[in-house]
């Protein structure tokens, strides 16, 4: 473990997919350019990555899909859950981008992060168990493809979440239900997270650590750190071996639950914001 490891050590991970196992997310990206390339009229803004992050990545595609519509200002009609891969409705859009992925996963393939692999040997050492959690219906696909889905104690999807009516991202339904499979509680399990939906969830449901991964080279660990205590660039950066020292030794900062529902922090003095590796 090199010196600048940041020291996690806790009795369960949680771990998002797309972007912080496997490079999935480029070609999420790549399928919703597509299909608002296709939707999206002349007069609105094109579809780019700061929309990708701020309005679709982590959450399902549905919310995603009614979250850059509504940004442009856009009413679709719903229409139905047969509605076949097109324009016309939310739900044929919808479908529209689970066949352009379809065909990027079936084409491209999917690469792991090797840092990914690194962290995941490094858990599999010390015996702490990890869960896959992603709002995606197509994760189980996903880790199969990536060759790493028995690397895991735990996982829920896309379609567990449909089973059980738990809400999207920036709720932590979906994470709270991987800790609870995982038989521990949220302040013992470390939850690690690209998306600013998903760190916000974390963080809204008590997770300890939320670890922000940002591989752009910085340009979202700011946004990052609003809710998460260590944001890194790798997961490499991370040592499962070492006690969990809190930031400048004060410990955690307030969650949103001690205010109104939904409230957040009023702001960190320096001591006591996340950390973040270099």
């Amino acid at each position: 473990m090199s010196d600048n490891g940041i020291p996690v050590s806790t009795g369960g991970w949680v771990f998002d997919v797309d972007g912080v196992l496997t490079d999935t997310a480029s070609l999420h990206y790549r399928a919703w350019k597509a299909l608002f390339d296709r939707v999206l009229p002349s007069t609105v803004r094109s579809f780019g990555p700061d929309d990708y992050h701020r309005l679709v990545d982590g959450r399902p595609r549905l919310v995603g899909l009614r979250a850059v519509l509504s940004d442009r200002g856009l009413d679709i009609p719903t229409g139905s859950e047969s509605d076949p891969p097109g324009v016309g409705t939310v739900r044929a859009m919808a479908a529209l981008k689970q066949q352009e992925f379809l065909g990027l996963l079936d084409t491209v393939g999917v690469r792991v992060f090797p840092d990914a692999l690194l962290l995941l040997d490094r858990l599999d050492g010390v015996g702490v168990p990890a869960a896959a959690a992603s709002a995606s219906r197509n994760m189980h696909r996903v880790l199969a493809s990536a060759g790493i889905e028995s690397r895991f104690r735990a996982t829920v999807d896309g379609n567990d979440a449909a089973a059980l009516h738990l809400e999207p991202k920036p709720r932590p339904d979906l994470f709270l239900e991987a800790a609870r499979r995982l038989r521990t509680t949220p302040d013992r399990c470390a939850l690690v997270e690209d998306a600013l939906a998903g760190v916000r969830a974390g963080h809204e449901g008590g997770f300890h650590p939320v670890v922000g991964v940002d591989r752009s080279g910085g340009k979202w660990s700011t946004q990052l750190s609003r809710w998460a205590d260590i944001v890194v660039p790798a997961l490499d950066r991370l040592d499962p071996t070492a006690p969990l020292r809190p930031p400048g030794g004060r410990g955690r900062r307030p969650r949103p639950g001690t205010g109104p529902r939904g409230t957040a922090p009023d702001g960190r003095g320096p001591s006591d914001g996340p950390r973040t590796a270099p």
